[in-house]
């Protein structure tokens, strides 16, 4: 069973799933679904403010809508951040029934209370195949750039320090040439003086007796 399935660039999970792999009644799952809804909605209609004064802590409640995490205050819940409502069609009567589809935050509220060995199993299962459908999302996303105009500047970078590179190559061939001819050169030059320091002795030395020797 495909635990977690991906639609619009996000990863869910359904009641439907979770009834079946947790055991339950889908009516039961689709009930605690609702008790969660509908107590995030009280939330959003209250803010929790925590407030340090004289080093005691103190809640203050107001209701101008939002809820507190330490200092933090968040307005308004969205609870389609965590389900969403859908629909199925039974394949026995043909008739459709509600459904709530499941992010990964949704399915963290809804199995926290699930215990037992069979359950840490499954959640377990849970957070690996959300794990594994969200790396594909971000391997995807990142492929996605190929399709951006930043992309292609990359891509003609890219081309010109290939240029620059074989003109380097280039340039370095030329210059070994060079330094090779600089190189003959200069070991003619060597024996050209040594010749001419050789003869250069022989007339000191008195040695020369003919031109021709020369």
């Amino acid at each position: 069973m495909d635990l977690v399935r991906i639609e619009n660039g996000q990863a869910f999970t359904d009641s439907l799933k979770v009834s079946a792999v947790f055991g339950k009644q889908h009516y039961h799952v689709v009930r605690d679904i609702e008790i969660l809804i509908s107590n995030m909605k009280v939330l959003s209609n209250e803010e929790q403010v925590l407030n340090v004064s004289e080093g005691m802590l103190k809640i203050e409640h107001t209701s101008v809508g939002g809820i507190s995490n330490f200092g933090y205050t968040q307005t308004n819940v969205e609870t389609s951040k965590f389900f969403i409502e859908s629909s199925y069609t039974n394949l026995q009567n043909k008739k459709q029934y509600k459904m709530y589809k499941i992010t990964r935050d949704g399915l963290s509220l809804l199995v926290m209370g699930f215990t037992g060995q069979k359950a840490l199993e499954w959640k377990l299962k849970y957070i690996e195949a959300f794990n594994y459908m969200e790396e594909s999302l971000m391997k995807v996303g990142e492929l996605s750039i190929a399709d951006s105009r930043e992309w292609e500047l990359l891509k003609g970078s890219a081309r010109s320090i290939i240029m620059l590179k074989d003109k380097i190559q280039n340039d370095m061939k030329e210059i070994e040439k060079i330094i090779r001819r600089v190189d003959d050169h200069r070991q003619h030059l060597g024996i050209y003086g040594t010749q001419i320091l050789d003869m250069m002795n022989k007339v000191e030395d008195g040695k020369l007796r003919d031109k021709n020797e020369y």
